[in-house]
């Protein structure tokens, strides 16, 4: 149980807690690999270099990783099935391959850099949807919020797979 951790390595970083996480100001000059039995929060910005994979072992887990100085410079992996919410910013641009796991029932996702694109795969959510990047959103898997509100802020957006189905759409 750590509660709040830093980081600050020029390589691979593996953390695992049995319980809740609060990551504070880290810089990981590798991958960075949490293994989180409780939500994952941040207290400061974060610099991935690597990979970040972050995967829960109980469910309903909320991951909320929305400081507006994250520098997320590589592909970015929620694992498993257990999470319930996923918010994440993001000011690298352009960030890498974003994974997203099945069954979330809200998600978040914020590319704030200016010429940040988010190309997003098949995702569904129960709940409310929110897209953001910076340049251009795009997809190449259907998107569907059928329950809650979706709301997308890109300067250019192509969403064009007919089997998109939103609720409402802000």
């Amino acid at each position: 149980n750590f509660g709040t951790l830093s980081l600050n390595t020029t390589g691979n970083a593996t953390i695992v807690d049995t319980d809740a996480l609060a990551l504070g100001a880290s810089t990981v000059g590798g991958a960075l690999n949490l293994t989180v039995g409780g939500d994952l929060t941040q207290s400061a910005a974060a610099t991935v270099t690597g990979a970040l994979t972050v995967t829960a072992t109980t469910a309903n887990i909320s991951a909320t990783l929305t400081n507006t100085s994250n520098d997320f410079q590589n592909t970015v992996t929620f694992a498993g099935t257990s999470f319930d919410e996923v918010a994440l910013t993001n000011n690298n641009a352009p960030p890498g391959v974003l994974t997203l796991p099945a069954g979330l029932s809200n998600l978040t996702v914020n590319h704030i850099n200016a010429a940040a694109n988010l190309t997003i795969g098949n995702t569904s959510v129960s709940n409310n949807l929110t897209l953001s990047a910076g340049n251009t959103l795009a997809q190449t898997g259907s998107l569907s919020a059928t329950a809650g509100t979706t709301t997308l802020t890109a300067g250019n957006a192509t969403l064009t797979n007919t089997s998109n189905d939103f609720g409402t759409l802000v």
